[in-house]
């Protein structure tokens, strides 16, 4: 949490990224153009929160190495939804439309764009403040996980927004933010889970849990 982003679900930076692989520049055009609504999107540019967040460079190295070809990155960080579990439609919601509209105008039937979606499922345990040893709750956190899952897949904002609002994001799940903006701006879309894995880390009774779903073209 950083008080100057409150108000600001999202955080955008126009700096290139380096990997060990080369650089990967980000599309000015786009961002300047993300720029002129950045206060209707609830967008910041000031790019503090880069320094310390991983998300993007563990998957731009993999593309690098996939892709031969020199490509360019919108790069979004995407902050707490929190206030749309009690208000959908108060100022967190609004900005939320704005910005998945703003991408679904821009890139949802561009067959060249890959949209890239990635937070960690469930924490537990002693680390994230639960009472209960993460080992105790394994049971439980599958199920959610694998609801959630089931949701994404299905391409179901609403659903997955229901779901969360239930108990308050028990399980404080980071990959639903970026997520559910995802699947408000390429309406439509079904997926397909091809993975889950959960990480125990005994020595100090906690666990991550993380899982992938493929989703493919918009239907026409």
């Amino acid at each position: 949490y950083y008080p100057l982003y409150d108000g600001k679900p999202f955080i955008a930076t126009r700096k290139d990224f380096e990997t060990p692989l080369g650089t990967v520049a980000t599309d000015r055009e786009t961002l300047r153009l993300l720029e002129e609504q950045a206060d209707a999107a609830g967008c910041s540019f000031a790019d503090r929160a880069h320094r310390n967040e991983h998300s993007i460079e563990l998957h731009l190295i993999f593309l690098q190495y996939l892709w031969s070809h020199p490509f360019t990155l919108v790069p979004l960080l995407v902050g707490s939804l929190e206030e749309m579990f009690y208000v959908e439609d108060g100022d967190t919601g609004r900005k939320v439309d704005a910005m998945a509209s703003f991408l679904r105008h821009h890139f949802a039937n561009d067959p060249d764009t890959l949209f890239v979606i990635s937070g960690d499922l469930s924490h537990v345990g002693h680390k994230f403040g639960d009472q209960a040893p993460a080992s105790e709750m394994f049971g439980d956190i599958r199920t959610f996980d694998r609801e959630f899952l089931n949701h994404a897949a299905a391409g179901s904002s609403r659903e997955l927004l229901q779901m969360m609002k239930r108990d308050y994001d028990p399980y404080r799940i980071c990959g639903f933010p970026p997520l559910y903006t995802a699947l408000q701006a390429l309406y439509g879309i079904k997926g397909k889970m091809t993975s889950y894995e959960l990480w125990d880390e005994r020595e100090r009774e906690s666990a991550v849990t993380f899982g992938s779903v493929l989703f493919q073209e918009l239907p026409k």
